[in-house]
This record gives C-alpha cells, structure tokens and sequence, in this order.
C-alpha cells in the first residue's frame, strides 16, 4: 500500500482538523501518516489513531507564540515565521525521512519547510486550500 504523508501545522486546528478529515478517506486505500514540528492539536492526531511522526526540531514556545500571532492578525508581519537557519535543520530532515519512507505524496496547509523539501526529493507535494480564494468562491458571490 502507498503512503500518503500529511505535514500538518499542529498549532493550527483547522489545518489539523482539515487533514484529519481528508486522512479518514485516505486511510481506506494509502497507509497515512503525519508529521509536526508541534503544537497542542497534535493529540488530536494520534487519537484518531493515525502514525503521527514528531518531527526535529521542535517548535519553541517562542516560535508558536510568533506563529499564533502573525496567523491571528496581531502583527503586519505575515511573512517570514521562520528564518533560514531554522528551516535548513527541518528540510534536511524531512529529505532524509521521505527518502526513507518513499510516500507517493506530500499535503501540506502550512508546513512551510515541505514545499521545499518535497520538491529536493522528488516528491509530489499537494497544497490543501486554506482559504477561499477560488474563483468560483468569488462567482458565486460567496464573499459577501
């Protein structure tokens, strides 16, 4: 069986509640797992019953409280949640593993260190929208 590989932000409950529900339909025909680098809704993960891999380096309390207020809005500052030197450790690490593992893909919201790795390893990578900015959203006046 093929594994499908969800690199989910577990600081972020609608992205780890999103992959939880596209995990439920996957787990049927692919052999599922998650990686995080943390965060409180990882739990959530494993008590679904999924393999969830806890990725190196760990987010510190300081990277999450910067993370959780730039995705609050409480900061203009929307990018650059990591520098380079804390995304080099986490994109090596995450070539290694899926060299390892060989998934057939990679879905990701805001895992932003697997839209590099995935491509440096040849793997597929697909974007789960996490957001509504799509243009039939916008055709059918659903912004309003």
């Amino acid at each position: 069986m093929k594994t499908i590989v969800f690199a989910v932000a577990g600081y972020n409950l609608a992205e780890t509640g999103r992959h939880i529900e596209i995990a439920r339909i996957c787990k049927e025909h692919f052999n599922v797992i998650f990686i995080s680098y943390g965060g409180k809704f990882e739990r959530l993960i494993e008590e679904e019953g999924f393999t969830l891999k806890k990725m190196e380096p760990r987010l510190t309390e300081k990277q999450l409280h910067h993370v959780r207020k730039a995705l609050s809005g409480e900061t203009l500052n929307t990018v650059g949640y990591f520098t380079a030197e804390e995304m080099q450790p986490k994109i090596e690490n995450e070539i290694n593993y899926f060299k390892e593992i060989k998934p057939a893909c990679v879905l990701t919201g805001w895992c932003q260190s697997v839209m590099i790795s995935t491509r440096a390893a040849g793997i597929p990578f697909v974007n789960v929208l996490h957001s509504t900015s799509i243009t039939e959203y916008y055709k059918a006046g659903l912004q309003t």
